[in-house]
């Protein structure tokens, strides 16, 4: 059995991470579509539009299904045809949270990730994805979060 080493955490790759730390434009590239997988579809309308932080906890949940499915974005949509070929259109990206979301045999969706990790972690995606908080920003959004997200993800059990 290996050991993990200090050095071994490095080769973990977190998409965009480096140019965000960075402070590079990572704007919608309308051809980027790996990128634009984790963007909310408000994001994607209208090219004037400030992120908010809504959009960054949709981002949250999208990482979250990563997580439980042990898959990137990319290889959980490589199946669907709407995502086949490297153009990313505006219209199929605004399909994926409803893909997500949904409930048909789709791996990466809601009742997939409930059965590798549990309802409450399911749960916990489904409001992110939603940005089912009851507040935009503030005090009562970070108090919705901790409730609904990390007081959440407390109860599970490994």
């Amino acid at each position: 059995m290996g050991v993990l080493r200090k050095t071994d955490v490095g080769v973990m790759i977190i998409p965009r991470y480096r140019e965000v730390l960075q402070g590079t434009d990572i704007s919608l590239n309308h051809r980027n579509k790996a990128a634009n997988l984790y963007r909310h579809p408000d994001a994607l309308q209208d090219p004037t539009t400030s992120f908010t932080k809504q959009h960054d906890l949709y981002s949250l949940g999208v990482v979250m299904i990563e997580i439980a499915c042990w898959k990137a974005m990319e290889d959980l949509f490589a199946h669907h045809k709407e995502f086949q070929g490297e153009e990313c259109k505006e219209d199929d990206i605004q399909k994926i949270r409803g893909i997500l979301l949904g409930n048909q045999g789709a791996q990466g969706n809601l009742n997939d990730v409930a059965f590798r990790t549990g309802s409450i972690y399911a749960k916990v995606v489904e409001v992110c994805l939603k940005g089912d908080f009851g507040a935009d920003d503030g005090e009562e959004l970070y108090e919705s979060f901790q409730r609904r997200v990390i007081r959440e993800l407390d109860r599970c059990v490994v």
